[in-house]
């Protein structure tokens, strides 16, 4: 895949996260928390495999190798709440979430 469609791809899909994290927020802002403690524990896996200096390119190439410890730190935080579960919300909001850091961050 082109660099430039999987970083434009991966952008899409992390706002997407963002926004559904937004949504579950208002909708139910405990189910919401759950996935916060999530997102968090993404985020400090994503310092320790990324690091403080990257760029997005960077972090796609990692977002594509991130579901199966996505999905680990997801079961290990949130065990009884399924919908913390869900990689397209909480690993993807992660990810949006940490692109804000990458040398070549633009909004």
């Amino acid at each position: 895949m082109d660099d430039t469609l999987a970083i434009t791809t991966a952008r899409q899909q992390w706002a997407q996260g963002t926004r559904l994290l937004e949504q579950l927020r208002a909708e139910d802002p405990f189910a919401a928390a759950r996935c916060d403690r999530v997102v968090d524990g993404i985020l400090d896996e994503l310092a320790r495999q990324v690091g403080q200096v990257f760029t997005i390119l960077e972090l796609a190439h990692a977002y594509r190798r991130a579901e199966d410890w996505a999905a680990a730190i997801a079961h290990r935080l949130a065990a009884d709440a399924p919908v913390a579960w869900q990689l397209s919300l909480v690993q993807d909001a992660a990810f949006d979430r940490y692109a804000r850091g990458a040398r070549d961050y633009e909004p």
